[in-house]
């Protein structure tokens, strides 16, 4: 359903409940008026009639007789027909409206009816009377109007009892239909917050969904998605989204593996702004500028961490990509670092965004720093693999990738003497200790039970791997401290290089072990490169220890 349609039938639900809300007050309304109606319409014909039958009474008695009382007036029939039908009617009325009250409705007729024969008696002897004559008759009408007169107000007082009984209950019924009405308006209320709320929730929650879901695209995490797919426009909207993170996760790196990416590239690298100002840049740079400048690289400006040979073009220019520039690290060193700077523009929507700066030194690797802290692989099987990748970009890289085999002599040996748990802690220490020699970017792994292997990323030239194997061979020679033990070692390292050795990873190591062959064969170096002909040994016929 449309999210357009879900709020149309959330107003017309509410609309609805306010139609029913009127309709039913208006037929509690009418029902309590017809009610009421219909108890006046019961109640006040008789009370009428009770006081037009009252009237005609006193009306009748006090014409009969003067005032004088010495004459007595005729009364005409038809007069007294119309006190008889006036008792009759109310008669009729209370059996037809009240029939319990009846028996009180006969006793006004018989009083009624004695009235009428005593004044016809009275009228049918006309003239004067004596006293005791009048005095009989006028008593008798008095007594027979006396009695109709208590009667009457008796049933007056009984008819304005029910008339107000009536409208005690009418009061009542009202008072239950606004009661009713009031608790339907708290019930329609509250169905209305109820949907309404429902439908808030149906709107934001996939909202709400849809902005997590977003946040954590732009933060990189591509495999995010929506999943909850209605079907409305919030729906469509997901499953765009769901379709554009899993477009974005097939072509784009994610952050984190770019940063990866940016911090094992071997090479020093800048991000520069476009005012020129570094802000951000990758280890193998800050390695580069350790023991040279004090403080972050990050927030200085490019002109005061470089400096370029006179006549060059100005290192950010206009130009898209510059190649090779020669630079100096600015520093008190002497010489100072030579390096080569290639500049990258940024381009973007509103123009030039900053600069991506790659830096080489042009020393080559640095084989006396002590401060570098390689990473360690696990076993042989990882660095034949960790070597398979170097291997696998060296080619647009243009640079050399070194694989060296340092031989432990006499293992067995210390095995013997020391035993096999403070044998495997000074392989440990060893391990540690060549780490610490090397680069972040190179890596150590453990061979053989007597061997380790080294792989060195980005060497500069094939005959920079002899002064690191002698910085190694200068490192492994001071003593190990190992528990109460002092132990001295004896090693032997075998090199090769790519591409001039091979650009296979099994030719590689192959080529490293018949080198470290010749070098204990040799028994005078204890560094040697392999040589693709005249070695003491052949490649073909080296397998790689496991």
């Amino acid at each position: 359903m449309r999210l357009r349609n879900k709020i149309m039938i959330g107003y017309l639900a509410m609309a609805l409940l306010l139609v029913a809300m009127g309709v039913l007050g208006l037929a509690a309304m009418k029902s309590i008026q017809s009610e009421f109606g219909s108890a006046v319409g019961r109640t006040y014909p008789v009370i009428d009639s009770l006081q037009h039958l009252r009237l005609q009474a006193n009306h009748l008695v006090m014409g009969v007789f003067e005032p004088s009382l010495t004459a007595i007036v005729p009364v005409p029939a038809d007069r007294l027909e119309e006190l008889q039908d006036a008792a009759n009617q109310y008669h009729a009325l209370v059996r037809r409206m009240f029939p319990e009250e009846r028996e009180l409705a006969g006793r006004i007729r018989l009083e009624s009816e004695a009235l009428v024969a005593d004044l016809r008696a009275v009228s049918a002897l006309r003239g004067a009377l004596g006293g005791d004559e009048r005095r009989r008759l006028i008593g008798n009408c008095e007594r027979h109007l006396a009695v109709l007169e208590g009667l009457i107000e008796q049933a007056l007082a009984g008819e304005h009892a029910e008339l107000v009984r009536h409208r005690q209950e009418v009061l009542n019924h009202a008072t239950r239909a606004q009661l009713a009405l009031a608790a339907l308006g708290v019930g329609a209320v509250v169905t209305a917050l109820l949907g309404a709320l429902w439908l808030t929730r149906r709107i934001t929650r996939p909202v709400e969904r849809l902005r997590k879901v977003t946040e954590e695209i732009g933060r990189g995490k591509f495999d995010a998605r929506v999943e909850d797919h209605g079907d409305d426009e919030i729906g469509v909207l997901a499953r765009s989204l769901d379709h554009m993170s899993s477009e974005l996760a097939e072509t784009v790196v994610s952050r984190d593996d770019l940063e990866a990416v940016i911090d094992a590239i071997s090479d020093g690298l800048l991000v520069v702004s476009p005012g020129g100002v570094i802000e951000r840049t990758n280890s193998a740079m800050r390695m580069m500028c350790q023991g040279l400048l004090e403080g972050p690289l990050a927030g200085r400006r490019v002109e005061e961490l470089f400096e370029c040979d006179d006549g060059r073009p100005r290192l950010l220019g206009g130009h898209f990509l510059q190649e090779g520039l020669e630079c100096a690290i600015r520093s008190n060193e002497d010489p100072p670092r030579r390096i080569s700077v290639t500049a990258t523009m940024i381009r973007g929507v509103g123009g030039n965004r900053g600069w991506v700066l790659l830096v080489r030194d042009r020393r080559g690797r640095n084989p006396a720093t002590r401060n570098g802290h390689a990473r360690q692989l696990d076993g042989p099987e990882a660095a034949a693999a960790h070597l398979a990748t170097r291997l696998s970009v060296l080619e647009w890289r243009g640079r050399n990738v070194g694989v060296m085999v340092i031989g432990l002599d006499r293992r067995k040996g210390l095995e013997q003497v020391l035993g096999q748990q403070v044998c495997d802690g000074l392989v440990a220490r060893i391990i540690e200790r060549t780490r610490t020699v090397l680069r972040p970017d190179d890596a150590v792994a453990k061979w053989s039970d007597e061997s380790l292997t080294v792989v060195l990323e980005d060497v500069a030239s094939p005959a920079d791997m002899t002064s690191i194997g002698d910085t190694l061979l200068a490192a492994l020679d001071e003593p190990f401290v190992i528990g109460a033990h002092k132990v001295s070692l004896s090693v032997s390292i075998g090199m090769a290089c790519a591409p001039r050795h091979g650009l296979r990873s099994e030719s590689l190591l192959a080529c490293a072990e018949t080198a470290l062959r010749c070098v204990r064969a040799d028994g005078i170096r204890r560094c040697m490169m392999y040589a693709e002909a005249g070695g003491r040994g052949s490649a073909s016929r080296v397998r790689p220890a496991r």
